[in-house]
């Protein structure tokens, strides 16, 4: 199961008649964003039950009492000038066990302050959000109820289909028409199990994809076998399976892509919504994939640690590391760093928030 966590306090319109905006940074108060002294600064202006996505082009009015930056205190953020971002893929639960045995009684932010007083990252970001995963149908209660700060997503793990019962299956419905809930997933095929056990993935997929809404994103895990290494076939199989059942303006976030060209023009033809997450296992592209990560339009371009994995320099990953996901993939692209970051934080913004 996934659940996206945007650290971001939606808070109450000042005016019914007036715009309110919604600043990135963990506050039930409405302040304006702590980036705009970033090389990239974005705000999210709400009018009339919609939102949209504005790029702040003058510095922020100073407050006298700053909210909690997600990464950093407010006025660090500020001074120190660092670029703006958000992971949009990283496991929640799954990080609390790795680092302190529990997930008891722990935050995102928790992970963010661990990264950066035990392993710093070589490369901060001012971190404004992130997308929070629970894979496993077990771990259900977990899921935070502060919805008016957290936006979720819930799914199924393609790995961890055997943990859904039909109580599962009801939980996960009920879960997924949480107002706050803006995605299904992650859910896919995963290959490196035994044959045994696709069938049985591709069943519980079909079945959760009829749980899907239309303003809800899909986040999918698409894992090949060890010689189909790009994954063409499982994606295939997978493209099959939606064209039953999803529209084709359905918003797909292809979580850990590392396939090769053909597939990036393939979803991108089948569905026009589809986002590409590159995580840290582009540490490891070979030339097929670096061209398939150079044809993505950065227009649909997301970076993701995918922690506690996949870390590029540590035996262990944070959201806080996002930067230095970003730092490689812009030198496998060929752009500058600031682009891919803000180019990430504007299509995540886009494809979780909007």
């Amino acid at each position: 199961m996934c659940y996206i966590v945007f650290f971001t306090s939606i808070g109450s319109f000042q005016e019914k008649s007036a715009p309110s905006v919604i600043p990135l940074v963990s506050s039930g108060t409405a302040v304006p964003s702590s980036s705009a002294s970033s090389p990239s600064s974005y705000q999210v202006v709400a009018s009339h039950g919609k939102r949209k996505i504005e790029r702040v082009e003058q510095p922020p009015v100073v407050v006298s009492q700053p909210p909690t930056v997600v990464s950093q205190s407010y006025s660090t953020a500020v001074k120190s000038n660092l670029p703006t971002a958000v992971d949009s893929h990283f496991h929640f639960d799954r990080s609390w066990i790795k680092i302190w045995g529990t997930s008891a009684g722990k935050f995102p932010e928790d992970l963010v302050k661990y990264r950066q007083t035990e392993c710093r990252p070589t490369h901060p970001v001012h971190l404004i959000g992130g997308v929070a995963v629970f894979s496993e149908p077990s771990r259900y209660n977990l899921i935070p109820k502060q919805s008016q700060t957290w936006y979720l997503a819930v799914g199924v793990h393609p790995k961890h289909v055997e943990e859904l019962s039909d109580s599962c299956f009801l939980q996960l419905q009920s879960l997924l028409k949480w107002p706050s809930l803006r995605a299904l997933g992650e859910v896919g095929l995963d290959r490196t199990v035994p044959v045994s056990e696709w069938r049985k993935q591709e069943v519980v997929l079909e079945r959760v994809l009829g749980y899907a809404l239309p303003d809800q994103c899909l986040v999918l895990h698409l894992r090949g076998t060890r010689e189909d290494k790009y994954g063409q076939d499982v994606h295939a199989r997978c493209l099959r399976i939606l064209d039953r059942s999803l529209a084709k303006r359905q918003k797909i976030h292809l979580h850990s892509f590392a396939g090769d060209a053909d597939l990036v023009s393939e979803w991108s033809e089948s569905y026009p919504n589809t986002y590409f997450g590159i995580s840290g296992s582009v540490r490891t592209f070979d030339s097929r994939q670096i061209k398939a990560l150079r044809s993505i339009p950065l227009d649909r371009l997301l970076v993701e640690t995918d922690s506690p994995y996949l870390s590029v320099n540590r035996s262990i990953n944070s959201p806080a590391c996002i930067g230095d996901i970003a730092h490689l993939v812009a030198a496998k692209m060929g752009v500058p760093f600031e682009d891919v970051l803000s180019k990430s934080l504007e299509n995540g913004l886009r494809l979780y928030m909007c």
